[in-house]
């Protein structure tokens, strides 16, 4: 069995209105602000294998976003050189998950091959469509290609033993979820397919979106695939930050382990 770390490496403070946060929300309901993440996979080999790579912190300021680590520092913090990595796998290419692909300089790239072909194609002519994308990470990603640093992805593809990928539509077109197996079971990191617990749970679609019908059909399939609900791991609730057991108390607030049992809802 795999251990899995969520590395918060940034934060976006509060102001957020329900409306922000929900399709059809209330706007005059404030809520609490976001967390970002990217996650680390540790396999029973012992071998770090790295799930996107955050945003860039240089833009942080520009989106209103709050860096609190490098990523690449997160990995650290576990245990492991990112110059060592040797496997990223990107769950889909919006700018807080591609931003710092040169931190991990020998590693080999997984995307979904849909995220691919959505982000090189006449989709990304619209400025709307492409705007959550940023055209130095995908420049960058289209260079892996060329450099023998990519494989590419099909639904419901085994990454590796153990690892599973599996495309759930609708924030992006590509969107990925990727199912690692741990001793309290297969663990689901939804990444944005689920920004929080409760647009699961209530089928609220956040309001950033490619196809809100694929995104709420993305939500039943998850339910259905998932063994328990505590299996599934949102890409953005600060809850998970709350709900998981640090690694040590000095990491507090940083990295938390999803291997094991949360501790509270």
């Amino acid at each position: 069995m795999h251990e899995l770390y969520a590395i918060r490496y940034g934060w976006h403070p509060e102001g957020h209105s329900d409306a922000d946060m929900a399709f059809g929300g209330d706007p005059t309901v404030k809520v609490e602000g976001m967390d970002f993440f990217c996650w680390l996979i540790v396999t029973d080999a012992g071998r770090p294998i790295l799930i996107d790579t955050g945003f860039f912190a240089g833009l942080a300021a520009r989106v209103g976003h709050t860096p609190l680590i490098e990523p690449a520092d997160g990995v650290r913090m576990l245990g492991f050189d990112p110059a060592r990595i040797e496997d990223v796998i990107i769950t889909h290419a919006h700018y807080d998950h591609t931003g710092n692909l040169g931190d991990f300089p020998n590693a080999r790239f997984h995307m979904g091959a849909t995220e691919m072909a959505s982000i090189t194609g006449p989709l990304m002519t619209h400025p709307t469509t492409r705007g959550g994308f940023g055209k130095r990470d995908v420049k960058t990603l289209v260079g892996f290609v060329y450099e023998d640093r990519m494989r590419f992805l099909e639904d419901e593809d085994e990454v590796f033993p153990g690892i599973r990928s599996f495309i759930l539509p609708g924030h992006t077109t590509g969107q990925l979820a990727i199912e690692v197996d741990t001793a309290r079971g297969p663990v689901i990191v939804a990444s944005d397919a689920v920004h929080l617990y409760s647009e699961i749970e209530t089928e609220r679609p956040f309001p950033v979106f490619h196809d809100m019908g694929a995104m709420i059909m993305s939500y039943r399939k998850l339910k259905g695939r998932a063994q328990r609900p505590d299996l599934i791991v949102p890409g953005h609730d600060a809850d998970v930050t709350r709900r998981y057991p640090a690694v040590a108390p000095e990491l507090a607030g940083k990295v938390v382990r999803l291997d094991r049992d949360p501790e509270a809802a």
